[in-house]
């Protein structure tokens, strides 16, 4: 293998500012191992990311070492005309006219380099590796509402391809995959235009009978899933509704009792984890959830019982949300990355331990025991401690600030705030800073002209900007 070079300006500029590799990797929400491209060559940034190297470190992207990544300009052609379908199909055809250059602003050339490496450098990315299988075995990525096929290796551009039905649905069941990857990491703009792309062929399937209406149905579901979480995660909690109701609609044609049960859920957590509150309504839907799985072992189990035990907590429900509390902890798999139902579920170990807290949190409320926050306080520490994707991270720290307003530790509210305040600013999440502005309004008068409580002023202010600003609209 080619000895790699090092980017001895970036290195040099990180030792000045006095970070590790670590360190700064946490100051961005990334990995330490991409830091560590960073320094070796081995990976150009996308220069968003260049651009927040720089302001972390006190510099300009100019003086970070990182070389322009070239721009390859590919002819639109065809080396395998096999993969395109002699007889169109309805919905299944779409144009192809995004260009190369859209692509690497997407991000999609990280992934196209990644597999372009040599096998030891591969092997030094284990944390790609979805990536990687999500090109080599999908060969299609849908894309704004315009495709960008990879027949082999090329793309098409703007070319008016047909996909056979056979070949799009395993290619779309890939590209959702993906998308619960580009979702945890904090890219719901790139997600969003994926799932809606995805979303006209597979319900123009789901409607018409064929062998494979039940296939195209469970991933117009799951789809649909995507879609409710990242409307809210938007704020807007209507749309996120109608996402649910549909994905509903739809796991029901598909038949397959774990999509109906995911969809479901997400309906019990709109009901109960956002505003206006509805928990006998979110209470009534876990329980059908639950109802439909029956005895089937799934992840899914505790994260409805988790939800359910929100939903109690609010209802001040204190002996069945305790009950659905440990049933979540105790069937909650050693491995939850490797149940099946893991991406349907959205719930990693860090997101359950964020959820249980949350419910203590309500509980503590509800009943007047300040014990249930200091319990909510140990677990979301403990939730905290783990290496988290940022829309996890900011969940846990959420949920941190309002048990620190519970159990009164000014030091500990303030520390989750600002980073609560940054990360939905870096994500993109509206209804995180709403939440959080919603939790400042609660804090005790004593604190009201505490010098921290107003250098938040500051951050909250900038983050503001950033999310709600025209050009962000």
């Amino acid at each position: 293998m080619a000895e790699r070079r090092r980017n001895e300006k970036l290195i040099h500029i990180r030792l000045e500012a006095g970070h590790t590799q670590q360190s700064l990797a946490r100051e961005l929400q990334v990995n330490a191992k991409s830091v560590g491209r960073w320094e070796t060559d081995f990976v150009v940034p996308h220069p968003d990311i260049q651009t927040k190297v720089a302001t972390v470190l006190g510099t300009t992207r100019e003086k970070l070492g990182f070389k322009d990544r070239p721009l390859r300009k590919l002819k639109p052609k065809v080396q395998n005309n096999t993969a395109l379908s002699p007889h169109p199909l309805p919905g299944c055809q779409y144009v192809v006219n995004m260009t190369y250059e859209q692509a690497v602003s997407h991000g999609i050339i990280s992934f196209e380099d990644t597999i372009q490496g040599s096998h030891e450098e591969r092997g030094e990315q284990e944390d790609d590796m979805d990536k990687r299988q999500f090109l080599e075995q999908g060969k299609n990525i849908i894309i704004g509402g315009v495709g960008a096929s990879i027949i082999g290796d090329t793309p098409l551009l703007g070319q008016s391809v047909v996909v056979p039905t056979e070949e799009f649905l395993p290619q779309c069941s890939l590209s959702l995959q993906a998308c619960w990857k580009f979702m945890d990491a904090g890219n719901l703009g790139f997600t969003e235009q994926i799932v809606a792309a995805n979303i006209p062929t597979l319900l123009s399937l789901t409607i018409s009978p064929s062998k494979h209406q039940q296939t195209a149905a469970g991933l117009a579901s799951q789809a649909k899933i995507m879609q409710a979480i990242l409307a809210g995660l938007h704020s807007n909690i209507t749309q996120r509704e109608i996402a649910c109701k549909e994905a509903i609609k739809w796991s029901r044609l598909s038949g397959d009792i774990t999509i109906m049960a995911a969809a479901l859920a997400q309906l019990g957590m709109t009901y109960t984890y956002f505003s206006p509150l509805k928990p006998e309504q979110g209470i009534d839907t876990f329980t059908e959830a639950l109802r439909i799985l029956g005895n089937t072992p799934s992840i899914l189990i505790s994260v409805i019982h988790v939800g359910l035990a929100d939903a109690y907590a609010q209802c001040a429900n204190e002996q069945k949300a305790l009950r659905s509390l440990a049933i979540a902890k105790d069937l909650f798999p050693e491995y939850p990355e490797r149940d099946p139902n893991f991406s349907l579920a959205d719930c990693s170990l860090g997101s359950l331990k964020d959820r249980m807290g949350r419910a203590l949190n309500n509980l503590a409320l509800k009943v007047e025991k300040r014990e249930y926050y200091l319990q909510a306080e140990t677990i979301l520490d403990e939730g905290l401690a783990l290496d988290r994707v940022p829309r996890g991270r900011i969940d846990a720290l959420l949920y941190s600030t309002n048990a620190a307003l519970g159990v009164g530790n000014l030091d500990s509210y303030v520390t989750h705030v600002k980073e609560t305040v940054l990360l939905a600013k870096f994500i993109g999440s509206e209804e995180h800073y709403n939440d959080t502005q919603l939790i400042r309004g609660n804090i005790p008068v004593e604190w009201r002209h505490e010098q921290a409580i107003r250098n938040l002023d500051g951050v909250f202010e900038t983050a503001h900007k950033a999310l709600f600003s025209p050009e962000t609209v």
